[in-house]
């Protein structure tokens, strides 16, 4: 995962960092507090590749399901190091 502070960061890899950390407490994505948010997306970011992905946009219960979906097919895969989040989706 990306450190906040690293030399050579870029800016994308900080903001996922800091959603990530902030959103997926535990690795438990129904802890996440929303926020008043409606519809959350699911992101996936791998730390050996720096490769991310997002899924959605789906309602609450729907995109926890989602989330533990993709957590199980990671870990069945043997990447556990894979972090699979919910994140709220804010309209601009």
């Amino acid at each position: 995962m990306p450190n906040d502070e690293g030399p050579g960061e870029s800016w994308s890899d900080a903001v996922l960092g800091a959603v990530l950390r902030r959103r997926a407490r535990d690795g438990d994505p129904s802890t996440a507090d929303p926020g008043g948010a409606e519809r959350f997306v699911v992101v996936t970011y791998d730390p050996q590749t720096g490769e991310t992905d997002s899924y959605g946009p789906y309602g609450a219960a729907s995109a926890v399901t989602e989330c533990r979906r993709r957590r199980a097919a990671f870990d069945e895969g043997d990447l556990d190091d894979v972090i699979v989040a919910v994140v709220p989706l804010w309209r601009p």
